[in-house]
């Protein structure tokens, strides 16, 4: 006796119009068929799940990282000042004052740039802790002194 045909089987192989023999084994390699193709889901749904914790847990870190930058970037923003002064042979007062002497203005620029790449400070409070610059003197700063990096990378 056949197995009465399922809906499944007619999408896989249409057993309609063959042998009995023939609609057995062709049933027989439907049925395997559709179980490769359960296995199949059930892998891709272990996978959506997988990715899904995947990007929960990465929000979760990006949160923790932002969290933490916002705690400690101020600290590090003074550090940075005194590291960029240090290396330029200029006090912290210098980096913050009104000078547009070259060398002042590369040194507060490289130090801009470093509070926005290591900190992760808005612009506005990059500009407050450099003394009260405006976002746009810092944004034209970072820029200045990325362009200046390219150039020098370039050169050597």
């Amino acid at each position: 006796m056949l197995p009465s045909p399922t809906p499944d089987s007619y999408r896989i192989v249409s057993t309609i119009g063959m042998t009995p023999y023939r609609a057995r084994i062709t049933e027989a390699g439907n049925a395997r068929i559709r179980e490769k193709i359960a296995a199949q889901r059930e892998t891709d749904r272990q996978a959506k799940r997988l990715e899904t914790e995947a990007t929960v847990r990465r929000k979760r870190l990006d949160e923790t990282l932002a969290a933490t930058a916002k705690a400690v970037g101020p600290h590090f923003a003074t550090l940075i000042l005194r590291d960029v002064a240090e290396k330029h042979k200029f006090t912290v007062d210098d980096l913050k004052g009104t000078s547009r002497k070259a060398p002042v203005v590369r040194a507060r620029q490289e130090a801009m740039w470093r509070i926005h790449t290591e900190c992760r400070l808005s612009l506005p409070k990059i500009g407050q802790r450099l003394g009260s610059k405006d976002h746009t003197t810092v944004l034209h700063g970072i820029r200045q002194h990325v362009r200046r990096k390219a150039s020098e990378e370039a050169r050597t």
